[in-house]
């Protein structure tokens, strides 16, 4: 079986020209479709979807009916899990100033790169307790440096359900906070972003793309990273 990529445009091949990625994942597995979907992966008005093998052609016209008829609604009851937008920063309080969240920064990656290639890294999102009861963490940004980076180096961050554990297909790209990001040689980046929630057992995924032909990269990456323990101090 060889995965194969099926390509739409938001836009101009769904029912309202937008999409929810877990409630089409779910509407193409349960529709008559033989092949099994593996994932489904967005940027922009690019949709594609992966599916585990090859479609006939009866199924390709099943699935272009599928995303043709896609209204871009959830599923009742999704969670939501991966992005929530907040317009205040995140804060630390250790005086007198007010505030649920403390600071857990924490070391992710130290990888190795291979020059010349695409290498991807995965790091499983731990759960947090505080006062022996599991809290909800989150992210707003991360610090990475390229050793040995070459001009032209470039970096995809995305957050994956490698395991299914929100039962909408092993494998899904849920979002790419990060695309084709060039690597300056030499420097520490830093990507800061809104509050995102950090949901137990999904994955933040790298994937390092090296042009240099001389050496391997040594990848290393931090994470901002917030835990709210729900009490005022």
């Amino acid at each position: 079986m060889a995965q194969t990529k099926y390509t739409y445009s938001i836009v101009a091949d769904t029912l309202n020209s937008i999409v929810d990625i877990p409630a089409l994942s779910e509407q193409v597995s349960k529709s008559a479709i033989i092949i099994a979907i593996d994932y489904i992966n967005r940027f922009g008005d690019v949709l594609d979807i992966y599916m585990k093998d090859a479609l006939s052609g009866g199924d390709e016209t099943l699935l272009n009916g599928v995303v043709a008829a896609h209204t871009g609604v959830g599923i009742a009851g999704d969670p939501s899990p991966v992005y929530i937008p907040d317009d205040k920063p995140v804060k630390q309080s250790p005086l007198s100033e007010s505030s649920t969240l403390r600071a857990r920064m924490i070391g992710i990656l130290n990888e190795t790169m291979t020059k010349t290639t695409t290498t991807t890294k995965d790091w499983k999102m731990p759960q947090l307790a505080y006062s022996g009861q599991n809290k909800q963490s989150v992210m707003d940004g991360i610090e990475f440096f390229a050793d040995k980076s070459a001009v032209g180096d470039k970096i995809t961050f995305q957050v994956v359900d490698v395991d299914n554990i929100l039962g909408y297909g092993a494998g899904l790209v849920l979002d790419e906070f990060g695309t084709d990001w060039f690597v300056m040689p030499g420097s520490t980046e830093t990507i800061r972003l809104y509050k995102a929630k950090l949901v137990t057992n999904l994955y933040l995924r790298v994937k390092y793309t090296s042009v240099g032909t001389t050496d391997d990269v040594q990848f290393i990456c931090n994470l901002f990273r917030h835990m709210d323990t729900g009490v005022n101090e």
